[in-house]
């Protein structure tokens, strides 16, 4: 066989793999690359609350047809409280940004899981009221903490809409620093593709 009828070939093997080739790539990009959503839920640790988060999301690598490594930016507010009893009142709001990485494994077209690890800051400011027993008066308290946070968490997301995905998830929060707790938080939310 001479060199231009195997060049010949080889085109003609390349377009009858064509098709295939882009089909399998619009069935792996049909989900956006890009999703910006918000998570709502409870904190629990030493002091329990309300927990609010702000995520972005960019695919960054896809491991294999079903697995995919997606790169995170979250911004998350925590407001703490307790009643300690005799008029003790204890308020923390934590404040937390953190990058992370997310492995997300699609179970079908529509449903997937995903693991979570970050790193990232936290900034607590706790308030104690604090009654008098004398005057009756009460008096207020503050104190803050500037340090290292993680994020060690798992979820599921079910895509609604071809960009609209609803969250479920929850995740284990060790803080280091003068704020040493670990609480856990049960969220909920959507994203929304780009």
């Amino acid at each position: 066989m001479t060199s231009a009828p195997r060049l010949t070939t080889l085109a003609l093997a390349a377009l009858l793999a064509l098709p295939g080739v882009a089909s399998a790539q619009s069935r792996y990009s049909s989900q956006p690359s890009m999703r910006l959503g918000g998570l709502i839920g409870f904190d629990s640790g030493d002091l329990d609350g309300l927990a609010l988060r702000l995520d972005g999301e960019m695919d960054l690598q896809r491991i294999s047809p079903n697995v995919m490594l997606v790169g995170v930016g979250s911004v998350g507010w925590s407001h703490l409280s307790d009643d300690l009893g005799y008029g003790y009142d204890v308020t923390n709001d934590v404040f937390t940004i953190m990058p992370a990485a997310r492995l997300a494994v699609a179970l079908a077209p529509q449903v997937g899981v995903y693991g979570d690890l970050g790193l990232g800051l936290y900034h607590a400011s706790l308030e104690v009221d604090v009654p008098d027993p004398f005057t009756g008066l009460r008096r207020t308290v503050d104190d803050s903490a500037t340090g290292l946070a993680m994020r060690i968490g798992a979820g599921a997301y079910f895509n609604i809409a071809p960009k609209v995905r609803l969250v479920g998830e929850i995740a284990l929060h060790p803080y280091f620093g003068d704020y040493d707790d670990d609480t856990f938080t049960f969220m909920v939310g959507a994203t929304f593709g780009l």
